[in-house]
């Protein structure tokens, strides 16, 4: 009975919310996000645990059976009463909190959308977005940067993708662009990773140093949060406020635990394109 909502819309005080993230991000971003979320459930005087989904064994005092091992020990042990995962739950997982009564809020990009309660991230229509600005700018060479060939298949954008999942994946990417012959670079690049760019970005220009030949135009997200600077007036950026969507789940999540009826188990965000 401890794991199942108040019918009567009980006091959220003392409620514990686990934070699932995803071990070595490599980004500032998650951590951010992490963090409103556990300020805003404080406010609520909500009790907070992080903990990292990982698929090493090594890691787990529950090895091997799941995409989060463990699971049930952490969520048993500390008593949890709801989730907000910043990253998927494979499927085996979904099922296991189904039959623990525990609900769970997911906040990521359209790979989520099949969950039952979660904020979902428009990225795909800010590629779409970004693709008619760019084309409308006069590019005509048009690529995409994707974290893995999981998630370009997610986006199925039929955009041409180079892979890259780190500053150094950037400044990789940055080289490869180099070598290529310069009417086959692209004259476009959409990505919504901020490491990545910082990293394509500053490769860019320091391996053209002192005559900077070529330089495309970028399309990507930044986060007020994290105050990117991007000094390029070849970028073209999309704003989201990471506080904006932690509170969507947040509250998503604790109406739940009130007991309240959702009218709505989806919420969605859309980025805002912004002038330099």
């Amino acid at each position: 009975a401890h794991y199942r909502a108040d019918p009567n819309g009980g006091h959220l005080t003392g409620r514990t919310i686990a934070v699932a993230i995803r071990r070595l991000t490599g980004s500032a971003y998650a951590a951010t996000l992490a963090s409103f979320i556990q300020k805003l459930l404080t406010e609520k005087n909500c009790r907070c645990l992080t903990f990292y989904q990982t698929a090493d064994p090594a890691e787990s005092p529950c090895p091997g059976f799941s995409e989060f091992p463990g699971l049930e020990q952490i969520l048993f042990e500390h008593r949890c009463d709801g989730v907000i995962s910043l990253c998927p739950f494979a499927e085996k997982d979904k099922k296991r909190l189904e039959k623990l009564g525990i609900p769970c809020c997911f906040i990521g990009d359209e790979d989520i959308a099949e969950m039952p309660l979660s904020v979902v991230i428009e990225v795909k229509r800010f590629i779409n977005d970004a693709r008619k600005i760019l084309s409308g700018n006069g590019c005509k060479n048009i690529i995409q940067l994707c974290t893995s060939k999981e998630q370009l298949a997610i986006r199925n954008s039929n955009l041409p993708a180079m892979i890259g999942n780190s500053y150094d994946g950037g400044a990789a990417i940055a080289d490869k662009l180099l070598a290529m012959p310069q009417n086959d670079r692209p004259d476009g690049i959409i990505s919504d990773d901020d490491t990545v760019v910082s990293g394509l970005l500053a490769a860019l220009l320091t391996r053209q140093m002192p005559q900077i030949s070529y330089l495309p135009q970028i399309a990507t997200i930044i986060h007020d949060e994290l105050g990117e600077k991007y000094p390029s007036d070849r970028m073209i950026l999309f704003r989201q406020k990471i506080e904006e969507y932690a509170s969507m789940a947040v509250d998503l999540l604790l109406d739940v635990l009130r007991g309240y009826k959702q009218e709505q188990k989806q919420l969605y965000y859309r980025f805002i394109p912004v002038s330099n």
